[in-house]
């Protein structure tokens, strides 16, 4: 999709040449790309960035396409993007407080959510300081 041919089409002895572009369809499937299963510590942002990938029917890239990032669990940033020309969609996610299984969305209207998993740990102790009891 997307792409611009040439076709010439021929009528007596006239050469006509038509241009013709192939446009996607309407947004159909969230496909995530990139940055599901990872695990990172607890309240830090995660090393990959979250990526889907707007499709229409046919598997082609839907550019231009509003894709809302939403979590329960940490922070997005940024919460709304919109595809790009290949329907790549992308955030990052920095994980909530609680060590532990951690979800995401990537949402479009009117077609299936994307889910991202993550699993969340406790971050190593560098520094203990004395109590006195």
């Amino acid at each position: 999709a997307g792409s611009a041919h040439e076709v010439h089409a021929s009528i007596g002895a006239a050469d006509i040449p038509i241009h013709a572009t192939a446009l996607p369809d309407a947004p159909d499937s969230l496909v995530v790309v990139a940055g599901n299963a990872q695990t990172g510590v607890v309240t830090e942002e995660l090393t990959d960035s979250l990526v889907v990938r707007v499709v229409d029917r046919f598997g082609n890239a839907v550019p231009g396409v509003a894709v809302a990032w939403n979590t329960a669990d940490g922070a997005l940033d940024p919460t709304l993007t919109e595809s790009d020309s290949a329907g790549h969609a992308r955030t990052a996610w920095t994980l909530g407080p609680v060590a532990g299984s951690q979800t995401a969305r990537a949402e479009v209207v009117a077609i299936d959510d994307a889910v991202f998993s993550a699993t969340a740990q406790i971050g190593s102790v560098t520094t203990i300081w004395p109590v006195a009891l």
